[in-house]
């Protein structure tokens, strides 16, 4: 939709007379920030996965409410699984947000249940990562056996509903869907699929 802007650049301004008045969206998603470099090139945010190549470093205000807004769901909600859609841990190597998150999450769960029962998931990691963190291939597999437990998220359509995908049964089939489960349980890793279905 040329020309019309992005939703997460809406500023406090916006909200006057609106439910949300007299708060900045800006402070919790913090989308009106500097572009990355060659951010409009649709091919660079591969290229831009780990930190220093070219990404926009959010301010340090920002990082810290991050930290303190995912420490906060952690103790309010005690998940035993954290995905991130990112590389290794949040903001690593810029900032230690994500280690200390990691560190809270585990200390906790070793607290609570006398071992650790939570699970953190990340991107693209190294051998060492893959010792402390769940190693996830998006929409992806191993074509080996893992020493490490690791996982795989696809969903049996697109990662969000098109009406063209269900009007043309395009959906995966039961059959593709029971043979990369076999493949990938074969491999040590777990499936998660996500329905795109609509509602």
């Amino acid at each position: 939709m040329a020309g019309i802007p992005y939703d997460g650049k809406i500023t406090k301004a916006d909200g006057k007379g609106k439910w949300w008045d007299g708060e900045d969206p800006q402070s919790l998603y913090a989308q009106n920030h500097p572009l990355s470099e060659d951010s409009e090139n649709n091919g660079a945010i591969h290229r831009q996965w780990n930190w220093g190549n070219g990404v926009a470093k959010p301010t340090d205000a920002y990082i810290e409410k991050f930290y303190q807004r995912t420490i906060d769901l952690i103790d309010k909600y005690e998940p035993e699984l954290v995905y991130f859609d990112d590389t290794a841990l949040p903001l690593w190597p810029i900032s230690d947000a994500g280690l200390r998150i990691a560190a809270h999450l585990y200390n906790r769960s070793i607290k609570k249940n006398g071992a650790l029962k939570a699970v953190l998931n990340g991107k693209i990691l190294d051998e060492e990562q893959r010792k402390c963190m769940v190693w996830d291939i998006e929409r992806g597999q191993s074509n080996e056996i893992e020493p490490y437990t690791w996982q795989t998220d696809t969903c049996i359509g697109s990662w969000h509903y098109d009406r063209r995908i269900f009007d043309n049964h395009h959906y995966k089939s039961a059959k593709t869907v029971i043979h990369t489960l076999a493949d990938v349980v074969s491999k040590n890793g777990n499936l998660f699929i996500k329905y795109s279905g609509k509602g």
